[in-house]
């Protein structure tokens, strides 16, 4: 993604909030009673230069924000875990033609678009979203069901490995 198009994307998000403040005000709230307006804060910068650190996108925010706001799907990969972002308020027949983008969150510091197959394993719905999203949005999880089973087998498989590392970054 081009550095120009982010602002433009938190200008989205912004709108997001705004527009259904109704709704993401009280979800926030139930977190802590503060996110809401640190969310909102931390994506309010216009800039084109990168955003200082108190103005970082930080998942898993963002990442529910934005599934929502374009209905996509958006798969985040990180050493932290790794979890899947439905929209929260609507549910599949609202976006059919939705699509999956995958981001992998890497040197603790940047996210990189992963081009992935359309058939690949899922990881699990984030646990924000399955506690909050509406009734409608559940949909997604069925529609998925096979995929993200499919992704946790593939975890648990890995747990009896021997793990070899190759450091891609140098």
């Amino acid at each position: 993604m081009e550095q120009n198009h982010w602002p433009f994307i938190r200008q989205q998000l912004l709108d997001e909030m705004t527009i259904n403040e109704s709704l993401w005000r009280p979800l926030f709230s139930k977190l802590y009673l503060e996110l809401y307006d640190e969310i909102y804060n931390s994506i309010n910068y216009m800039d084109v230069k990168p955003a200082p650190r108190e103005n970082w996108m930080t998942t898993p925010y963002a990442g529910l924000l934005a599934a929502q706001k374009f209905g996509v799907i958006i798969q985040q990969f990180s050493i932290a875990g790794n979890h899947t972002y439905f929209p929260m308020f609507d549910g599949p027949t609202t976006f059919p033609d939705h699509i999956t983008m995958s981001i992998a969150f890497v040197k603790n510091i940047h996210f990189i678009f992963l081009k992935l197959t359309n058939d690949c394993p899922m990881p699990p719905s984030h646990p924000i979203w399955s506690l909050y999203a509406r009734p409608e949005a559940k949909e997604w999880e069925t529609l998925y069901a096979s995929r993200i089973e499919q992704g946790k087998t593939l975890k648990g498989s890995n747990k009896s490995q021997n793990r070899e590392y190759i450091n891609l970054f140098g």
